[in-house]
């Protein structure tokens, strides 16, 4: 599956889940290292990083930074390879 894919697949288990999710999909691809989903779910800001790409399977060290610095600012960061790790994370963070 490509990341695109992944991505629609995502979203689509994020809304089901959580309905009232405001939910944004950089498309600026100018601008590396921005996390692929960036939303607000109950007043919290979440931001995930999606990898389906086999020569690159885990996040860039731009990612990393990135991710840690949206950590630091008090949201919630993670990257995941699949539906299922996404949603189990969210689960975890939004309980």
């Amino acid at each position: 599956m490509k990341e695109s894919a992944l991505q629609k697949k995502v979203k689509k288990a994020i809304l089901e889940k959580y309905p009232k999710t405001w939910y944004y999909h950089p498309c600026d691809k100018s601008r590396r290292g921005i996390p692929d989903i960036i939303m607000c779910v109950n007043s919290k800001f979440i931001a995930i990083e999606l990898k389906r790409d086999l020569n690159q399977t885990e996040p860039t060290p731009l990612q990393n930074y990135n991710l840690l610095k949206i950590r630091s600012a008090g949201g919630f960061s993670f990257w995941a390879d699949s539906v299922d790790g996404v949603m189990v994370l969210l689960e975890y963070y939004l309980c």
